[in-house]
């Protein structure tokens, strides 16, 4: 809904939303507003960049994002880290982490492109059905 409601804004001047915000917020408020109008999937590959970019890798950050998406989710997180940042998501973790251990392993898992985990799209009608 927030996507739609970004497309369709014109402001006053017929300039986007983000123009529109740019011209009447600041600082904080300007970034959290900005990253509303942005898909989950952008800020999620924004999030998993800068974790993986820290000094001391933010593996809680990376887990949350890769553990608590689902299969379609992940597609999308993996589309908009390439589009953003010109690379597979997959091979930047594996590199940050040099290809190593279990964590690499886990990430193979996750993020193949044919994941060997089933991660059921969440489907309101099933909270319906048990009431």
């Amino acid at each position: 809904q927030r996507i739609e409601v970004r497309d369709s804004y014109i402001g006053a001047k017929s300039e986007s939303l983000q123009s529109s915000l740019e011209d009447n917020f600041s600082g904080d408020l300007l970034l959290v507003l900005t990253e509303l109008c942005r898909s989950s999937a952008k800020n999620d590959a924004e999030w998993i960049e800068k974790s993986r970019n820290k000094l001391n890798i933010n593996t809680s950050v990376i887990n949350e994002i890769l553990m608590s998406r689902t299969n379609s989710q992940l597609e999308e997180i993996k589309k908009a880290y390439k589009q953003r940042f010109g690379r597979e998501l997959l091979q930047s973790l594996l590199q940050s982490f040099n290809d190593t251990g279990s964590y690499g392993s886990v990430l193979k898992l996750i993020l193949t492109d044919k994941p060997k985990i089933l991660r059921k799209e969440f489907n309101p009608k099933y909270l319906k059905d048990k009431k």
